[in-house]
C-alpha cells in the first residue's frame, strides 16, 4: 500500500530533523503533520516580514506569494497563480507495521 503525506518524521532533510529535535525537546514528543504545519505558517511568515517593512495586506500578500523553496521547509515548493501552496510530497508504505518511505 502507498500513500503519501507533506510531512514525514523520518524524512533525511536537515531542515525536518532540526524542527523534529527542537519540537521533542520543547515538548518531549515527536510532531506530527499539524505542528508541522503551523511551523511551516509561522516560519512563512516570518520569511515574509523580514526585511523591508511590510505595513499593508496588500504587501504581505505579495511577499508570501513570491516565497519560493528553502531549505527548512522542505516540503514547501511556493504558491501557485491560485494562491494555493505547492508541496512536495512524500510516497510512503507500512512495512513491519512501521511508516517508511517507498522504494
Amino acid at each position: 500500500v502507498l500513500f503519501t503525506d507533506a510531512f514525514f518524521a523520518q524524512a533525511p532533510s536537515p531542515g525536518v530533523q532540526d524542527f523534529i529535535a527542537a519540537y521533542r525537546q520543547q515538548y518531549g514528543e515527536t510532531p506530527d503533520y499539524l505542528a508541522a504545519q503551523g511551523y511551516a505558517v509561522v516560519k512563512l511568515l516570518l520569511k515574509a516580514l523580514e526585511g523591508e517593512q511590510t505595513r499593508q495586506r496588500a504587501d504581505l500578500s505579495r511577499r508570501l506569494l513570491a516565497l519560493r523553496e528553502f531549505p527548512d521547509l522542505p516540503w514547501f515548493k511556493g504558491f501557485n497563480a491560485d494562491r494555493e501552496a505547492e508541496l512536495s510530497l512524500y510516497v510512503l508504505t507500512i512495512k513491519n507495521g512501521t511508516m517508511q518511505l517507498a522504494q
